[in-house]
């Protein structure tokens, strides 16, 4: 599958130290591996048997942020598989017939021009492809977003979002330029003005702030809340910088 697929979530955020910063990854203890394709459904119908003859079974799972049962992998050893695809205008429930796949809004955007990172596994090779810096950050930047009456479930989520892009930028300047980079070559400019936005709403102080700080100090004992928000506020301005650079295409 690897070669027809884009490793998506916190497993591909512990590959940015591999592959960017050529770094040991402090681990996220992520329990699910999420992967992006083109497509599911009966087209793909031998990856599913393939997963099937590898242990997993397929689950229909129901949680707080989903109205629906979403079709799900699972093995007890490996935990939770989940497969997105892109939205459809003519597809609006997920696939359940060969590879079960959950239709998502941003899987597009995210499996545009990836990043191959190659990795050892008992004595075998492997390329894994990875999002672009960019893309992953702002995608995880546009569902920090959540309404008046959102669940706590709702706000987890956001909170989450917001440690995998701490977890990338806060400490690495690499990581950081890269992504600036890459922002100013994705179009259309309201993502990036909705990310900015996020971003003031969900800055220090607020509930999803606090929730992801405590998370990123366990992860990294020896960093002290002050580098975070200096960080938030040295970040934050370099979004209306990107969008000038897109505009003058300087």
């Amino acid at each position: 599958m690897l070669p027809h697929s884009v490793l998506l979530g916190g497993k591909a955020a512990e590959l940015y130290y591999f592959s960017i910063l050529e770094k040991p990854t402090p681990g996220l203890l992520v329990k699910e591996t999420i992967l992006g394709m083109e497509k599911g459904g009966k087209a793909f119908t031998a990856f599913h048997e393939h997963l099937l003859s590898q242990g997993f079974q397929r689950k229909m799972v129901t949680g707080p942020r989903q109205p629906k049962s979403i079709p799900l992998y699972y093995r007890e050893d490996l935990g939770f598989l989940e497969i997105r695809c892109p939205e459809k205008s003519t597809l609006k429930n997920p696939y359940l017939e060969g590879l079960s796949a959950i239709p998502n809004p941003w899987v597009k955007l995210l499996l545009e021009d990836p990043h191959v990172v190659d990795l050892k596994y008992m004595g075998r090779k492997y390329s894994v492809r990875i999002p672009q810096t960019g893309r992953f950050i702002l995608i995880n930047g546009l569902q920090l977003k959540i309404g008046k009456k959102d669940n706590p479930e709702h706000q987890y989520h956001a909170s989450q979002c917001l440690v995998l892009i701490l977890y990338l930028l806060v400490l690495h300047e690499e990581l950081r330029e890269e992504t600036l980079n890459d922002l100013v070559d994705l179009k259309p400019p309201s993502l990036i003005k909705e990310f900015q936005q996020n971003l003031k709403d969900c800055g220090p102080g607020t509930a999803i702030w606090e929730g992801a700080q405590k998370y990123f100090l366990e992860l990294f004992p020896e960093v002290k809340a002050v580098q975070l928000t200096s960080w938030y506020w040295k970040f934050l301005p370099a979004l209306p910088r990107v969008l000038k650079e897109q505009k003058t295409g300087c």
